[in-house]
């Protein structure tokens, strides 16, 4: 994995996290133009960093470098619900209908 890949996915789960680099500047205690720097790939954090790093992203190490796959459990869904506008709101309830009607969900609701 080269520097260029390495930035682009810190500014990914960055953005997934919805925080800005000022919020996370502000988070570890180093100016923004780091961070910068990281996700451009002009330089990269330290170790003890990058776990810093992913742990306030929500994410691990493993998981945002594509080492393992993520589990997300209800809290994590729930707190992703959480922060949708109403019209997303919306397809979200019409996907959970659609994949509900789904035989393999049909079969568990008979056995209730």
């Amino acid at each position: 994995m080269d520097k260029e890949q390495i930035a682009a996915i810190l500014k990914k789960i960055r953005q997934d996290a919805r925080l800005t680099q000022k919020q996370v500047s502000a988070l570890i205690n180093r100016p923004q133009q780091t961070i910068a720097s990281w996700e451009t790939g002009k330089s990269q954090p330290d170790a003890n960093t990058l776990f810093e790093l992913c742990n306030i992203y929500g994410t691990t190490v493993d998981i945002a470098f594509g080492y393992e796959n993520p589990v997300v459990t209800q809290p994590q869904l729930i707190e992703k619900i959480n922060r949708l506008d109403p019209d997303d709101l919306k397809t979200i309830e019409s996907n959970v209908d659609f994949l509900l009607s789904q035989s393999k969900y049909q079969a568990s609701e008979n056995l209730a």
